[in-house]
């Protein structure tokens, strides 16, 4: 594996079926995951259904999709549907707002699909001007946090993850300084 990803070309100069002889190319090559969105061609979750059933070990990403003509459901029903026909699952993102209100930090999303989600990752930017700013050491310990989740069916759920920096060594240690350490 490469750690490396290849995103889809779209020129709208060229024939709409590049888009797979790219994809197979790159699965080929052994590229992990292909990123995969939509402009004039082919609708991306089809297109990803495509790919994943002929490239099936490359991790099938979607976006940038339109999300103003797309509604949750629809890409509830997408995602969904790309899952089943391949037998695997794939990412979305999305890009949210975040901001502060009553003393905790609040992300909302414009467009999120109402569907079952193995895994949320929220990756914030910290430092002197960011929203976050932590006054103890994240790597001394496990830091502790309350996710308050709110579908868009108004159903929720409050989780107490931990937060974790991906600065700190395994474990949560951080390298010590100093005389033989």
């Amino acid at each position: 594996m490469t750690d490396l990803e290849v995103a889809l070309p779209f020129w709208l100069d060229r024939p709409d079926d590049e888009a797979m002889d790219v994809a197979l190319a790159a699965s080929d090559a052994g590229f992990d995951a292909v990123w995969i969105g939509e402009m004039a061609t082919y609708d991306a979750f089809a297109l990803a259904t495509a790919i994943g059933l002929r490239a099936p070990g490359m991790t099938l990403k979607i976006g940038p999709l339109a999300v103003g003509v797309r509604t949750p459901v629809g890409l509830a029903l997408g995602a969904s549907s790309v899952a089943s026909l391949t037998g695997r699952g794939i990412r979305i993102d999305v890009v949210g707002r975040i901001d502060s209100k009553g003393g905790g930090m609040r992300a909302t999303y414009e467009v999120l699909p109402d569907a079952p989600l193995t895994k949320f990752s929220l990756t914030l930017k910290g430092g002197e001007h960011g929203l976050l700013v932590n006054s103890d050491n994240l790597c001394k310990a496990t830091a502790p946090a309350t996710a308050k989740l709110a579908g868009q069916n108004n159903s929720g759920v409050i989780l107490k993850p931990s937060v974790i920096n991906p600065a700190c060594k395994k474990k949560g240690k951080a390298k010590k300084k100093g005389k033989g350490k």
